[in-house]
């Protein structure tokens, strides 16, 4: 007696209370919207787009109060039946969002009766099943769409076929045993399915790894071959640069086909941005050999003093968008004035590179930069490295050097062609002409006048005086 009355005192003790019941409750039903938020269809809650899920919840909810009440609950069996109802939720909910476009549109298919589902060993087989089939078509969905017309339907065949087989097996024995036999011919048909997936997805990877390869390759003996049209007028320390980048793709390249861990999508893409890499360092030489010889062809020659004084405005006509906004370019479709954080980490060389170049394009465009814009631009000019030139440093100074010039010739001087002003000589010379041209004579006239008028008076005197004689 003794023994018994412990035995009920430990069962007693396993039972759940109601506080933990409820709290295992919400976690199940907080997991429930965590899937429902997965599968993108939280918004869809209490609609009939989910009578499917509601139906679950509240079919295994059921069950629970019912056990807690009976007493025959505790944390082993509510974790068995809330992940068991989790699954089949998870199911239900990509069927809802897959619909006709998963290669299994209709996963539940002609086994949808209640009857099914509410016998515990064949909602369970069918569940475990239908799990299995959701596993396969999300991990080899793609593989699946790429096949041929062909394989598709036949793999689309397979899967129904195991769907429908669930309510020709209840039909024929709806007892537990039938429930298992089902559930285990099902799982190795799978199983077959999924070796010859994973035989037809080796064969593809193997192609595609082989494929990029030799894009990258192609590539890199593409700018290779550009190399060698300008290698007399690269220096030595550029064509080492080339040279030892090239040796580390070839390295990475060969490196890539010879490892399986490239098949793994994650590592092949870490392994391909290294590559990429050295085919950028590769290209930048060849670009910045490129824009050294451009340099100074793009924008006139700084002007003279002979310029600015003797002939203002004379090439106003040839640029006419110098006094345009750069926003309104292109009809509108213009460059921006580019600010960014020098001080940042994440900024490389080539950002800094390209922000200058744009304003280049903007400072050009508008003739001038705002008095805020300009120190801006001068400190990205001035944060311009070699690294962002391949490591010339030689074409760095010469690009800084057309930039400082640039920003000199556009802004800091008085004298422009977008503003016509008259310098202090010119307007010299224009005194020099109007005295020239109407104060001297004026005065002559006047003199010649006046000495004229004196004679007349003096005659006109000796005329009076001589009759008075």
């Amino acid at each position: 007696m003794p023994q018994q009355q412990l035995r009920e005192q430990q069962e007693d003790d396993s039972m759940m209370d109601q506080p933990s019941f409820e709290r295992e409750i919400n976690a199940y039903l907080v997991k429930v919207d965590g899937i429902l938020e997965g599968c993108g269809l939280l918004h869809e809650k209490g609609s009939a787009k989910l009578n499917g899920v509601q139906k679950e919840v509240d079919m295994t909810l059921d069950k629970l109060r019912a056990m807690q009440r009976e007493r025959r609950l505790d944390r082993v069996a509510i974790g068995q039946i809330t992940n068991q109802s989790l699954n089949a939720v998870q199911v239900l909910c990509n069927q809802v969002k897959d619909g006709k476009s998963a290669p299994l549109g209709a996963i539940f298919g002609n086994a949808s009766k209640d009857s099914m589902f509410t016998t515990p060993a064949w909602k369970s087989a069918f569940t475990t099943v239908s799990m299995k089939i959701s596993h396969f078509t999300n991990t080899y969905g793609t593989l699946i769409a790429n096949m041929d017309k062909a394989s598709r339907v036949k793999v689309d065949k397979a899967l129904a076929s195991i769907v429908d087989n669930a309510q020709i097996c209840f039909d024929k024995d709806p007892s537990d045993n039938g429930a298992n036999r089902y559930l285990g011919t099902s799982l190795k048909a799978l199983e077959n399915l999924e070796a010859s997936a994973l035989k037809e997805q080796s064969v593809s990877s193997a192609s595609m790894l082989q494929l990029l390869v030799q894009e990258k390759d192609q590539e890199r003996v593409r700018i290779l071959s550009e190399m060698k049209l300008i290698e007399q007028h690269l220096t030595p320390q550029q064509i080492t640069v080339v040279n030892e980048a090239n040796r580390r793709v070839m390295e990475k390249l060969n490196a890539i086909l010879g490892d399986s861990s490239s098949y793994n999508a994650a590592v092949r893409n870490k392994k391909v941005q290294l590559v990429n890499s050295d085919l950028t360092i590769m290209r930048k030489v060849i670009e910045n050999h490129q824009f050294s010889q451009k340099l100074g062809k793009g924008t006139p020659p700084p002007r003279s003093m002979g310029t600015r004084f003797g002939h203002l405005n004379k090439t106003k006509a040839s640029q006419p968008f110098r006094s345009a906004l750069a926003s309104n370019l292109g009809g509108g479709t213009g460059v921006v004035f580019q600010d960014i954080d020098l001080t940042s980490e994440s900024t490389t060389p080539f950002d800094i590179l390209s922000a200058v170049k744009q304003n280049t394009t903007v400072l050009k465009a508008q003739g001038t930069l705002d008095a805020d814009q300009r120190p801006k631009y001068l400190r990205q000019i001035n944060s311009l490295t070699k690294e962002a030139f391949g490591g010339d440093e030689v074409a760095l100074n010469e690009a800084k050097n057309h930039y400082r010039l640039l920003v000199a010739n556009t802004m800091g001087g008085v004298f422009t062609y977008d503003q016509p002003k008259e310098s202090m000589i010119n307007g010299v010379r224009l005194l020099g002409s109007i005295g020239l041209y109407f104060v001297i004579p004026a005065t002559v006239l006047y003199l010649y006048g006046s000495r004229k008028h004196g004679n007349s008076m003096k005659a006109m005197r000796a005329m009076m005086m001589g009759e008075s004689e």
